[in-house]
């Protein structure tokens, strides 16, 4: 009947054919679960298909990804069929609008790669390790498939990472510094190795350990979208700040607290390795330190910059 219609008259029509199609039932879809091998664990859904197991056209379902061992493994994303920038919702709410299949991924609790623990892994990051088995330095990572994330929150088993070496992260060859989202570091690290974090172009996000007493030399140096660093007051337990920790940092509109009265602010020989050099700090409060005298440039061109005490 539509080529007998006016083109705004045929719309109405299929639209209205449309809805009455999907009142008797409709199209019926598939949403399948893919569950990753050996994770003790489920997806549960907030409505049950049917007993054909589809859903009609437009259904929304919210589904949330369950683990029988917390403390072994914890959510991370759904590694396909969930919407663009919900990659991490959990739970996750999609409509059922064609067939559909998703898979969750969890993260896993860092173990020993071998009987000498010569290098630790969760499955994707690999570290090279040294030092006692109570206190591991860790090395440069290498990667095994897309890994967005480092998460030592989970722990690891008979050890404790306490430190990194320089540049762990920002090896240009392993590519690692261009896809890094968040790094969550854990709480027996004391150390923050110099250019640890550096120039990782997608780093959004860092949590650092209660107990950290230093942060290296451009730590974080040229971090262009490093919006958030937890907590947002530096531990009282940080003595020392590099030179260029937080430069080029120009998303972190951060107010730096520093608390401990033996707190260093590393100088350069240059404006261009300030400590805040060129980043979106909005204020800097070092009054409870014994700091005298600020480095050099130490908070040169900081356009958000309006209060240092």
């Amino acid at each position: 009947y539509n080529a007998a219609l006016p083109s705004e008259k045929a719309a109405e029509v299929s639209e209205y054919l449309r809805k009455k199609w999907l009142a008797v039932g409709g199209d019926r879809y598939a949403l399948d679960i893919e569950m990753p091998v050996q994770t003790g664990g489920s997806v549960v859904r907030s409505v049950q298909p049917d007993e054909d197991g589809k859903y009609k056209f437009g259904t929304q379902v919210t589904l949330t990804a369950v683990l029988e061992n917390a403390e072994a493994a914890c959510f991370d994303r759904w590694e396909a069929g969930a919407p663009s920038g919900h990659e991490r919702d959990n739970p996750l709410t999609v409509k059922v609008v064609g067939d559909m299949t998703l898979k969750p991924h969890f993260r896993f609790r860092w173990t020993f790669t071998d009987a000498n623990k010569t290098a630790i892994t969760d499955g994707y990051w690999t570290f090279p390790v040294s030092g006692p088995a109570q206190q591991l330095v860790l090395g440069r990572p290498s990667a095994k498939g897309s890994r967005p994330d480092i998460d030592f929150s989970l722990g690891l088993e008979g050890g404790s990472i306490t430190s990194t070496v320089e540049g762990w992260i920002c090896d240009a060859g392993n590519g690692i510094r261009d896809y890094v989202t968040e790094v969550i570091l854990p709480e027996t690290m004391t150390s923050l190795g110099p250019q640890a974090l550096r120039q990782c172009s997608k780093l959004t996000k860092v949590t650092l350990p209660s107990r950290i007493a230093s942060i290296g030399q451009g730590a974080f140096y040229n971090s262009p979208v490093l919006t958030t660093i937890l907590p947002s007051t530096l531990p009282e337990t940080v003595t020392f700040v590099g030179s260029h920790a937080f430069a080029g940092c120009q998303a972190l509109h951060a107010d730096f607290v520093l608390a401990n009265t033996k707190c260093e602010l590393g100088g350069g020989y240059d404006y261009l390795y300030g400590t805040f050099y060129q980043s979106g700090v909005r204020s800097i409060d070092f009054s409870k330190t014994r700091v005298k005298e600020t480095p050099k440039g130490f908070a040169s061109q900081c356009p958000n910059l309006i209060c240092v005490k």
